[in-house]
């Protein structure tokens, strides 16, 4: 008997993937908030949603428009014209709003509980549960 059907072989390498994308993730912005190098950029353009979905402010740097995404609340606390501190990533290109890293926290733990409930081999319990009965 297989321990894991097609389906599943895929979910997991799925659930690899997000799971190493993540961690990735966390470690490039705890880097980033060690170095503490923070610059203070002006808003040029708010897009705050009233409903579910995601929100973001537009910055300029190095003569490029960057769009940090927040929270709907944090959001609303960035009128155009107001000013925001963030981290630059020279490696990757992009900019980061220091939080504690706890957005990033959340989805490693997510990712990793996704990828060890996939791992489990449920045809093989399924079918040893079924002939118990």
């Amino acid at each position: 008997m297989k321990i894991w059907s097609k389906n599943q072989k895929i979910l997991i390498l799925i659930s690899i993937l997000i799971c190493l994308y993540n961690c990735f993730f966390y470690i490039q912005d705890m880097k980033l908030e060690e170095t503490k190098n923070l610059i203070t950029l002006k808003i040029i353009k708010q897009g705050c949603r009233s409903s579910q979905g995601s929100s973001s402010v537009h910055v300029m740097f190095n003569k490029k428009v960057y769009y940090i995404r927040l929270a709907n609340e944090e959001c609303l606390k960035y009128p155009i014209g107001t000013t925001i501190s963030l981290i630059y990533d020279n490696t990757f290109d992009y900019l980061y709003k220091p939080d504690g890293l706890k957005r990033n926290k959340y989805r490693v733990l997510f990712s990793s509980a996704f990828l060890l409930l996939s791992i489990i081999p449920w045809n093989r319990l399924i079918s040893t549960f079924s002939k118990d009965e």
